[in-house]
């Protein structure tokens, strides 16, 4: 993180949060409980297959489109303002 990201990360105030200031939600997990149980539990030699097609994760290749996202929106956000 940089400088500014640690202090504002330092600084935030959790109290504030949604998930601090909202209602508890006494169903916010059942639905997703319901699509767990109706499952198929895998076989143990199924858990580790290799699933076709599969991409393994790139951390950098995703920050740099995340990089080349935020600098498009700064160009059109002054293309907007000029």
């Amino acid at each position: 993180m940089s400088g500014s990201d640690s202090d504002t990360f330092d600084s935030f105030d959790l109290s504030q949060s949604l998930v601090a200031t909202r209602a508890r939600r006494a169903n916010a997990g059942n639905r997703l409980r319901v699509l767990l149980n109706a499952e198929e539990p895998l076989e143990e030699d199924e858990i580790f297959l290799e699933v076709e097609n599969d991409q393994d994760f790139d951390f950098e290749k995703e920050e740099r489109k995340k990089k080349k996202r935020k600098l498009m929106k700064i160009k059109r956000q002054q293309l907007k303002s000029s």
